[in-house]
């Protein structure tokens, strides 16, 4: 794993079903940033694949848009 010190607070969001970078990627940086006490959160997702489109995907594209910006609200009001 990579040198993480340092690291800023970081929104992990992955889907099980991703083709070109495998999932267990993102559960090792988790762990990773976990053992060092880094400030993450970590989502997963059973879709889409890598890429998905907001209009065959609205309500899951939707969930992951506010995923990621209630992650990074989180950060920045320090909750």
């Amino acid at each position: 794993m990579y040198h993480l010190a340092g690291l800023p607070p970081a929104c992990l969001l992955h889907s099980v079903e991703d083709e070109f970078s495998p999932f267990s990627q993102s559960v090792e940086l988790a762990k990773g940033m976990e053992r060092q006490g880094l400030l993450h959160e970590f989502c997963s997702y059973e879709w889409p694949k890598h890429y998905f489109s907001t209009r065959a995907d609205g309500a899951r594209a939707l969930q992951m848009f506010q995923d990621a910006l209630s992650c990074v609200h989180g950060f920045l009001s320090g909750e």
